[in-house]
């Protein structure tokens, strides 16, 4: 009535208050490209995620496919109002460090490519990759999951015939291609397989380059775990760089354009180690880095940019690299430490995949990010002389002309090292080289703010700005709070390991220097007059504990209760405050700590080799999967052994506590592989019964926990020990739901595949 289209009468929010009746299907962000199977009807989409995840769907009547609450499986605003069907699952979905942008594509049935009949084949705008599944509807099992081609392609579409055929659509070269059966024999073995095959060094002994080959550095290097580099380009030919040329995306006013490379150039890094901690003369080469550029046809400045990275790993003898393979991996050296227990430590080092390198070398970033303007512009020491290095350059003849600007007039990035350069220019040269890759728009990080250091602090969006994922139940706590680190979830991230720690990707060694260097930046901000008296009166507790000078387990146990209090011990303990038995004893303390946001505050304090082996980098849910499991181990081992926590939470039997959901039949509501991946993944999906709240009440004090009943007069919340607290709704400042579960992320990281199948075995027999 009144339209000009009619709405089926069984779509299903028809007579749904506060629904529009012509949805069928919502929770998708931006669906690219749908498909109907010709065979089954079945409508399949590629779903482009934001910052982290791409989707494949099946998309079905009243459908929620979660955004913005998830990004396909994973939480991304938990917090926003759900709609009124589940969630529903992805078919297949890619980290970013494999996909960046998703085409969706279509079930074949074409005759042409009779090995890939009834296969749905997709792949990635970005990378150009093509990929297959089979899908079984029955069983809802995917199989045969694997990558067909990796192409030069924009792959913006997949046109379908009428006789079930296809062809590939390519953006940028504007042209329509096939999929055909490569009859090429392999020349993958022509590929240098040692870092000596590559032309890039006159020596690989002694690293000696080869002619052309141009060394670099950089004002503001990103942190390495301790580590330190050698950066050199080559440029093929005669060809160059032109300075400044490539301007897109200007994410904000003041953004820099990016160099434009010509195809073939070659950037790289070798990486070394010390061997020996504080002897800069024990430096043993661990790895080097290639980014190899590809011009694609088409937009220069857009479409064209493709860069593929490469790991040579070094042998012991320091002679050569060989090739890594593109899953990437980790070796464990032997480090000398006198501070270390026996006078040795260990570090286990990530070699990344290939399709990690596109995470921070990613389109955002202008996919370079030491070859800019603002990390050359610096004086370095070359051919013996200290010279600028922009003018070196510019006169070894690299950029397609000269620089029209004197170097003093371009920009540049502090070197956070140096102590007499301005504390504010420092962090903002930290931040840009650690954290902007990602922290700029579009760049991947899943958030609404900017850490590029040619912004003006009050244009980044981290003032002040409340955290989108949780704030570790920090009290008022925002992104960046000026003059008061403790309420920062910036300085918070950096300081931890395990779960939420920042840098996501490329280290597992806390940055102490750097650590430092931002909590004195935030500290030196002016204050806006916001303050938090719970943070007062832990400053207080902690004064009389480090004028005790002794074992205060009263004290110590009021600060592990929260994450503000143990990072006042985490600083006493960095800064000499708290040491010697004291020091020992709140590092047991802390390691102890059930809750985690405490506890990865002093994992970094423990050698490596005593941290607790996270599941998430050590286990595969399908390993686990594959084992049968014994119920009755397993019900022992929820029941009666200690370090099993789930009974702190959960009743069974007649035994634990009544905090988290009832499994008295969980077994029926949830298969094996769903029971385990709640374990190990609680925040991922929370029923919002189970909502952890973070009070904050007008005199400072903090509390959390599941809301169990509000009232206009009251709240009341269960903490994780079942304890109820009751506050006036008067009394309260804030009430934010939080992303965290209740129960631990690491819950099963003492325990062995053997007993988490044995655990599953008694869990799923709960009927």
């Amino acid at each position: 009535s009144g339209k000009n289209y009619g709405i089926p009468a069984d779509n299903p929010f028809v007579g749904v208050e506060n629904a529009r009746a012509e949805n069928w299907a919502y929770g998708l962000r931006q669906p690219w490209k749908m498909h109907f199977d010709a065979e089954t009807g079945v409508l399949w989409t590629g779903n482009v995620g934001q910052d982290l995840w791409e989707q494949i769907f099946i998309v079905e009547r009243g459908g929620n496919y979660g955004w913005s609450v998830m990004e396909g499986s994973h939480p991304f605003r938990p917090e926003r109002t759900r709609g009124p069907t589940p969630f529903v699952a992805p078919i297949v979905e890619h980290n970013h460090t494999e996909f960046r942008s998703i085409t969706g594509g279509i079930v074949y049935h074409g005759s042409r490519l009779p090995e890939l009949k009834g296969a749905y084949i997709y792949g990635d705008y970005d990378t150009g990759q093509i990929w297959m599944f089979r899908y079984d509807a029955a069983t809802k099992q995917v199989s045969d999951h694997r990558q067909l081609v990796d192409s030069p392609l924009r792959l913006v579409g997949f046109a379908e015939g009428d006789r079930g055929e296809f062809a590939l659509i390519d953006h940028t070269g504007g042209m329509l291609h096939q999929l055909v059966p490569n009859d090429t024999p392999d020349t993958s073995a022509q590929f240098p397989r040692k870092l000596s095959e590559t032309g890039l060094f006159r020596s690989t002994d002694d690293l000696a380059l080869a002619a052309g080959v141009v060394p670099y550095t950089v004002n503001a290097p990103q942190w390495c775990d301790g580590a330190v580099k050698q950066r050199y380009f080559g440029l093929p030919g005669d060809s160059q760089i032109e300075f400044e040329a490539v301007t897109y995306p200007q994410p904000a006013p003041g953004a820099r354009p990016g160099w434009r490379f010509p195809d073939g150039t070659v950037i790289a890094e070798t990486i070394s180690l010390p061997m020996e901690a504080g002897n800069p003369n024990s430096l043993k080469r661990i790895e080097t880095r290639i980014l190899h550029y590809e011009a694609l046809i088409g937009n220069e400045d857009f479409g064209n940019q493709y860069w593929r990275g490469y790991t040579y790993v070094w042998n012991d003898d320091q002679t050569d690299a060989e090739l890594l393979d593109s899953a990437g991996g980790t070796r464990t050296f032997t480090i000398k430490d006198a501070a270390a227990p026996g006078g040795q430590r260990t570090q286990t080092w990530r070699y990344p995949s290939r399709a990690e390198c596109t995470v921070c070398h990613n389109m955002a970033a202008k996919y370079v990010l030491g070859l800019t303007t603002e990390q050359t512009n610096c004086l370095a020491n070359i051919d013996g002389r200290r010279m600028h290095q922009l003018r070196h350059l510019d006169g070894l003849q690299v950029f397609t002309s000269p620089l029209a600007r004197a170097v003093t007039e371009l920009p540049a990035v502090a070197d956070y090292h140096n102590v007499d350069s301005p504390l504010d220019a420092r962090a903002r040269a930290y931040l840009h080289a650690n954290c902007s890759h990602c922290h700029r728009k579009w760049g991947g990080g899943n958030t609404e703010f900017q850490f590029l250091a040619s912004l003006a602090l009050d244009k980044t969006g981290i003032v002040n700005t409340p955290p989108a994922h949780g704030g570790f139940f920090l009290p008022q706590a925002a992104v960046l709070a000026p003059s008061d680190p403790l309420r920062s979830v910036l300085y918070y991230r950096m300081a931890k390991l395990g779960s939420g720690r920042m840098p996501r990707l490329g280290s597992d060694v806390i940055d102490a220097e750097g650590v430092q260097l931002i909590h004195d930046w935030i500290a030196s901000l002016p204050s806006d007059g916001a303050s938090s008296r719970i943070i007062a009166d832990e400053r207080a507790v902690l004064d009389e504990l480090v004028a005790a000078n002794g074992i205060d387990p009263q004290r110590l146990e009021t600060l592990l209760a929260t994450s503000s209090g143990a990072l006042l011990l985490m600083d006493a303990i960095d800064d000499g405050r708290v040491s010697g038995e004291m020091r020992s004893f709140v590092i047991v303390a802390g390691n102890a700590s059930s809750q985690s946001h405490v506890r990865e505050l002093f994992e970094k304090y423990l050698p490596e080799e005593q941290r607790p082996q996270r599941l998430g980098a050590t286990i595969q849910a399908e390993t686990i999967l594959a084992l049968e499991g014994d119920r009755t181990r397993g019900r022992r081992l929820f029941l009666e052994t200690n370090g099993v926590l789930c009974k702190s939470c959960h009743k069974l039997e007649g035994q634990g506590t009544e905090v988290g959901p009832d499994l008295a039949q969980i077994g029926k509501k949830y298969e094996r592989s769903k029971i385990l991946d709640n374990i190990l993944s609680p925040s991922r999906e929370i029923d919002p019964k189970f909502t952890v709240y973070l009070a904050v009440t007008n005199d400072g004090r903090v509390l959390n926990g599941i809301m169990v009943e509000k009232t206009d007069a009251t709240v009341s919340l269960k903490d994780n020990l079942g304890k109820v607290t009751q506050i006036k709704t008067e009394d309260i400042d804030t009430l934010t739901p939080q992303q965290q579960s209740l129960m631990p992320d690491l819950l099963l990281r003492e325990m062995t595949a053997d007993q988490v199948a044995d655990l599953l075995a008694y869990l799923s027999s709960l009927k």
